[in-house]
């Protein structure tokens, strides 16, 4: 997997405005900010390892925001994101890497998932983690 700074990209300036913090507000009932060091755009393709059933939460809950945008994506390509009810279950909610899909998951020590490996083409997308803050407003 290959990752660039998205600082860069115009695209991600709009998932760091205002407006799209408020959106998160709207839909996670909570206002956050963007965790230091986890803003990423990422490329995959079939040189890239699957990433098999795990948690991202470090200490408590915090958002994930997932922009695919591979324009070209098809289901045979791979690289779905599932999310599992448990580190035993071996299926769950799969979410196909549709080009412009927003994907935002809450993380939580019980909280798992895994992407499954690209088979074909690239796949792009932009991945932000969000933290919870402790009092209302931005």
């Amino acid at each position: 997997m290959q990752y660039a700074g998205a600082a860069d990209v115009s695209l991600a300036e709009w998932f760091l405005s205002v407006d799209f913090v408020r959106f998160l507000n709207a839909v996670t009932g909570r206002w956050c900010r963007p965790s230091e060091g986890f803003v990423q755009f990422r490329m995959s393709d079939v040189t890239t390892p699957a990433f098999p059933v795990h948690v991202d939460a470090g200490e408590g809950t915090s958002f994930v925001s997932l922009s695919y945008l591979s324009p070209d994506w098809e289901p045979d390509h791979g690289g779905q994101l599932i999310l599992h009810k448990s580190q035993e279950s071996s299926s769950g909610a799969v979410i196909d890497p549709l080009p412009n899909r927003l994907v935002v998951f809450e993380t939580a020590a019980d909280h798992w998932h895994r992407v499954e490996k690209v088979r074909a083409s690239e796949r792009y997308s932009i991945m932000i983690e969000w933290l919870p803050l402790v009092r209302s407003g931005y």
